[in-house]
């Protein structure tokens, strides 16, 4: 192993002056056809992907930290309660936050404003070993993947579980869900070929939350004995919201004071679901005018299909307001539009309905007893990783399934009209939780057996 470490650094630095060269794409999704993406970051200064936290960091306050890494906002956030719990039961330790990619720091600033919070630096292997000789982590963990080198939609350096490896730092997966392969390139294609061993011996512990997605993981090749069932965390999410801007606390209290229902529909991505929702709430206002809509994207940064969402919006006489124009707007919006990160949750604590985009997690409304409401099982991929959860939550009642998305204005004024209706539902997804949560907690008492 020690020999192949030896090789992969010799690689990392090679290609790492290659994509210096040429321009590294930025970790950042904008969707944007022809953009110039290519950049360069510095080959020496550590801290141009530290953006919160870094002179800190330099002098050594981040010593011992507990170091996490999520893809997006959506893989982090079944982090915190690993995150809260190990603060409590370890107070001091200090906490650092890589996120995959640019877009979300600010919104994991806000979450956490005493950690520091960066995108992972170039391949470079000595940006990696500056970073562990300064912080000198007592353990790194991942959100939910890549579980295997490459199997994940979102690329992932196989410089950290490399240092990881060379300075001896245990790595985990929390809540390890395996996602299909991908493969961005040649480079790669090569590093999966040669040295995918690397990652696989990097990894302490697989901590996933069931037997299916444990078969999954033995399928792959994963050790049995290295994987261990801790329930799934997102049964555990009663993470606090962080401070709101005044903007935003305004926006949320004029919804609350105002009185009339609200539909929440978040991270939908596509127009053949969009549409169906935007349709089920006319079919509310014809009863109840003032019942506002809140439509919250999953990538609001792909403009070719925001377009198509103001487009549909517009075709059917809806005045409309953007998040990004500020909340005066709002006040004399029938719907509004959420394209700026970070702000998903606030909104789902003042809905009175809540549906989820296919294909994604469908618990986060739960924390406000909000009656969630999901497409047909159709319309979802069943060998996707939100799918599980999904029909689990399904079979117990715990969320509302459209037998078919146009019958989703029924569904809304059912709910409105009957209030026990939505209840008997929310009612069963907190016993599913109940029953369910407690993963932080064991995954923490676990890693205590072997993080110093």
């Amino acid at each position: 192993m020690q020999f192949i470490q030896l090789i992969y650094r010799l690689y990392a630095t090679i290609r790492v002056l290659i994509d210096y060269i040429r321009g590294e794409i930025p970790p950042r999704n904008d969707y944007e056809a022809g953009k110039n993406k290519r950049i360069r970051r510095s080959l020496s200064n550590l801290g141009e992907s530290i953006v919160y936290g870094w002179q800190d960091l330099e002098k050594g306050t981040y010593t011992g930290a507990l170091t996490v890494y999520a893809a997006t906002i959506g893989e982090f956030h079944p982090l915190t309660p690993i995150i809260n719990t190990y603060l409590v039961r370890h107070p001091g330790t200090p906490l650092i936050i890589f996120s995959g990619q640019l877009q979300y720091l600010d919104a994991l600033n806000t979450l956490y404003p005493n950690a520091a919070v960066g995108i992972l630096p170039p391949c470079a292997p000595w940006l990696y070993n500056q970073f562990f000789e300064k912080v000198q982590p007592c353990a790194v963990v991942l959100g939910e993947g890549p579980c295997l080198h490459t199997y994940f939609p979102i690329p992932f350096e196989l410089a950290l579980p490399a240092a990881c490896l060379r300075h001896n730092i245990p790595m985990l997966v929390a809540n390890a869900t395996l996602h299909a392969s991908h493969i961005f390139g040649i480079a790669n294609k090569i590093e999966k070929l040669l040295f995918g061993k690397i990652y696989n011996q990097a990894i302490r512990y697989w901590y996933t939350p069931n037997e299916i997605f444990k078969s999954w993981l033995l399928d792959a090749g994963v050790p049995s004995d290295r994987i261990i069932i801790t329930g799934d965390l997102r049964f555990d999410d009663q993470r606090h919201l962080g401070a709101v801007s005044a903007e935003l606390n305004e926006i949320l209290n004029y919804l609350k004071v105002e009185g009339a229902p609200v539909i929440v529909a978040g991270s939908v991505n596509a127009i053949d679901e969009e549409g169906p929702v935007i349709d089920g709430w006319i079919e509310v206002r014809k009863m109840q005018k003032s019942a506002r809509l809140i439509m919250a994207p999953r990538h609001v940064n792909n403009s070719e299909n925001m377009a198509k969402l103001y487009s549909y919006l517009s075709a059917k006489g809806i005045h409309f307001a953007k998040r990004s124009e500020g909340g005066d707007r709002l006040k004399s919006a029938e719907a509004l539009v959420i394209d700026v990160f970070g702000e998903l949750p606030h909104f789902y604590s003042v809905a009175s309905i809540a549906y989820i985009g296919r294909n994604h997690g469908v618990l986060e409304p739960l924390r406000f007893l909000v009656p969630t409401v999901v497409a047909p099982q159709s319309d979802w991929a069943a060998n996707y990783v939100t799918f599980p959860a999904y029909k689990h939550m399904i079979d117990h009642g715990g969320i509302i399934e459209a037998r078919d998305k146009q019958e989703l204005g029924q569904i809304f004024k059912r709910i409105i009209d009957d209030p026990d209706y939505g209840k008997q539902f929310v009612k069963r997804a907190t016993q599913v939780a109940e029953n369910e949560r407690g993963a932080g907690e064991r995954i923490v008492r676990h890693m205590e057996g072997y993080v110093i």
